[in-house]
């Protein structure tokens, strides 16, 4: 979860005498401990995070590199910001804006996901993947009944299919234009 420091709590159940012994950082943590132990350090780290109340934030920041046009996604941008590789806690993936784009055709993939062909202003069309969106916020805004032109934010990915290679653009966040 976002804002809660796993290595502050696995260090102080370690003071508490919960945790044999362990470490981390707010990201990640290791630490061993004895199964009788167990019941107790859930009920340490659920008291925790309600004291830290980031349970009840409702906002989520989506930090943004910069807006592209849609013509940017391709493989010759793609292999330029994968040069910033490998990405991780400290070396965020770029991710992108790209605005006034139409819905052309929008198909739901496995009950939860979905697959839209989208079109700019420009003339480019973006294949773009929205991961579990079905009942969720961004669903409306990507159905193909959707007449309004959207902005998209999120990031590139490289799709290789029976030897075709593609850049699907990964909807985190939309909003209307």
């Amino acid at each position: 979860m976002f804002g809660f420091d796993i290595g502050t709590q696995i260090i102080k159940a370690v003071h508490l005498g919960i945790l044999q012994k362990g470490g981390g950082h707010k990201m990640a943590g290791g630490f061993t401990i004895s199964k009788e132990k167990i019941v107790v350090f859930r009920e340490f780290l659920i008291k925790s995070l309600l004291k830290s109340k980031v349970h009840e934030s409702k906002v989520l920041n989506l930090y943004l590199d910069s807006a592209i046009a849609p013509s940017a996604l391709n493989e010759d941008f793609y292999e330029q910001i994968n040069y910033l590789a490998p990405f991780g806690p400290g070396n965020n993936e770029p991710k992108f804006v790209i605005e006034n784009l139409k819905i052309i055709s929008s198909n739901v993939i496995n009950n939860n996901h979905i697959r839209s062909i989208l079109l700019g202003k420009d003339g480019s069309i973006i294949k773009s993947f929205a991961w579990n969106a079905i009942n969720g916020p961004l669903e409306p805004y990507l159905d193909k009944k959707n007449k309004k032109k959207i902005d998209v934010a999120g990031k590139m990915k490289l799709n290789e299919w029976r030897g075709k290679k593609n850049i699907d653009f990964i909807i985190e966040d939309v909003a209307l234009s």
